[in-house]
């Protein structure tokens, strides 16, 4: 491989590991900014850990070629490799110890205090948010249940009395057209496609009118009429947006009857499955409500609980199509005898204040079991984040050191160079370099001192060939002198003589 095919090779991988390890800053930020980035982390989590793992290995490849190189010049014996060995083992143990160090106590802080203030804080701070939101609605609950009370004692007798008679589903909207005649419509209808009851709904734009006991003129009122009745007067006493009557929703064929202002839609809004499982299909519904969480469920016990009578009520919050809260609330109606259960349901509408408080303290307990829930997955995906993010820092800083020791070793092995070719008596400059520390400034006065010895090199080496060249010259003219001549020095030493 060329040099220019490794430099190219360095640059490309160079760049590839920085931006994967740019994805990894993104993925630890998300794992601290929100839960929502949070989901999406958890939801790649996977795809991130290729990347993360590409990028550990494209870094591993650059830190093992370099190191392979150097390693290679230092069996070489090529000049300030040991230098370079040693400032490189010193950086590499500094760092890793650090890094360790920082990791050590970020694991141990996210592992322990992180966790600890989360419980401890957080939870408590919603679980006590979450209980006077229990306690507004249950004072909602206890105002409800008392204007309901005779409503429900009402029912309870007409139910004992006609408990065997075939009733049919009756549903009234107050607001329908007022032409309408208030005569009753029958259609068949399907609740839930997944419990699939049918039952008929019979329409009617407004409350029956008073069965009369004139057989000539009308019919006596059937069960379902006299159920509509009482419902219909409840609603337009309390002005509730909906009261429904079931008879059963734990098998096909249940009575409904509903009375409505609600004009989105025609049919009743059906109770929550949550609720249906609380009250239809426990066995032991009063045990399970007894071990229910006040957080979740919202079913409390009544505190003035009669004996013989079943006080147990739930409630929830209802949204209808147009954003408005509604407070959706099931009150049993006590009947002895049948294995099947009759309820009312009752929707209101609840203040601007509390629907806004209640709102607000909903998303918070929805956020906090969100997080609950993401609890370990996120600290998974932090500690592998924190673990690939302390990696790359570490390499990094490897791959770094191999350079700088590259860049503080090369003036150095510019200058031992130089002073071996000194020794053997080249005097050739060394190569200009453009670094402009001590090291360029070592270069350039050694580059000058070779300078100067070269040129009085030069200068004797002339004074020489001077001096060769009078002495020739001398004993030229000795020669052709007849008379003796003799040639003392300033010491009075005989140097020539003819």
């Amino acid at each position: 491989m060329t040099q220019i095919s490794v430099k190219r090779f360095y640059t490309f991988a160079i760049a590839l590991a920085t931006v994967l390890f740019l994805l990894v800053m993104v993925q630890l930020g998300a794992v601290i900014s929100d839960t929502a980035s949070a989901d999406l982390l958890i939801q790649y989590d996977a795809e991130l850990m290729v990347a993360n793992l590409v990028a550990a290995i494209l870094f591993l490849l650059l830190i093992g070629m370099s190191a392979f190189r150097l390693i290679r010049e230092y069996r070489q014996r090529e000049p300030g490799t040991q230098l370079a060995l040693r400032i490189l083992r010193n950086i590499a143990v500094i760092t890793f110890f650090s890094m360790a160090v920082v990791y050590v106590f970020s694991f141990l802080a996210l592992s322990r205090g992180i966790d600890n203030w989360f419980e401890l804080q957080v939870g408590e701070a919603v679980e006590e948010a979450n209980q006077l939101r229990v306690l507004v609605f249950d004072s909602f609950e206890t105002r409800i249940r008392s204007e309901l009370d005779d409503v429900v004692e009402e029912l309870a007798a007409l139910l004992r009395q006609q408990s065997g008679e075939r009733i049919p589903a009756v549903f009234s909207n107050r607001q329908t057209d007022e032409s309408a005649t208030g005569s009753f419509i029958a259609m068949e209808h399907t609740i839930s496609s997944e419990e699939e009851f049918s039952f008929t709904v019979i329409v009617g734009s407004e409350a029956p009118d008073t069965p009369a006991t004139d057989s000539e003129n009308t019919e006596p009122a059937t069960l379902s009429e006299r159920i509509f009745e009482l419902i219909f007067r409840a609603s337009q006493s309390a002005d509730y947006e909906e009261i429904t009557y079931f008879e059963d929703l734990t098998r096909a064929g249940g009575m409904v009857v509903s009375s409505s202002t609600r004009t989105e839609s025609l049919l009743p809004v059906q109770p929550s499955q949550r609720l249906i499982e609380q009250f239809f299909l426990d066995p032991d519904p009063m045990s399970s409500l007894e071990s229910s969480s006040v957080q979740e469920s919202g079913e409390l016990p009544s505190e003035s609980e009669e004996p013989g009578r079943d006080r147990r009520s739930g409630w929830e919050l209802y949204h209808g199509e147009d954003g408005s809260a509604l407070l959706r609330m099931l009150i049993p109606i006590p009947i002895a005898g049948p294995t099947h259960q009759h309820y009312l349901q009752v929707l209101t509408t609840l203040p601007s204040s509390s629907q806004r408080l209640a709102e607000r303290i909903s998303q918070l307990n929805e956020r906090h079991e969100r997080l609950e829930y993401l609890r370990n997955p996120l600290k998974i995906s932090f500690v592998l984040a924190l673990t690939f993010v302390t990696l790359f820092v570490m390499l990094l800083t490897t791959l770094a050191a191999i350079g700088l020791t590259r860049h503080l070793v090369e003036p150095i092995r510019t200058l031992l160079e130089g002073t071996k070719a000194v020794a053997e008596g080249r005097y050739e400059s060394l190569q200009h370099t453009t670094v402009r520390d001590d090291f360029g400034v070592l270069v350039n006065s050694f580059n000058e001192m070779t300078r100067r010895i070269k040129v009085s090199q030069e200068q004797i080496s002339q004074s020489r060939l001077l001096a060769e060249e009078h002495s020739a010259y001398l004993e030229i003219v000795l020669e052709q002198l007849s008379s003796g001549v003799m040639f003392f020095d300033r010491d009075q030493r005989l140097t020539n003589i003819n």
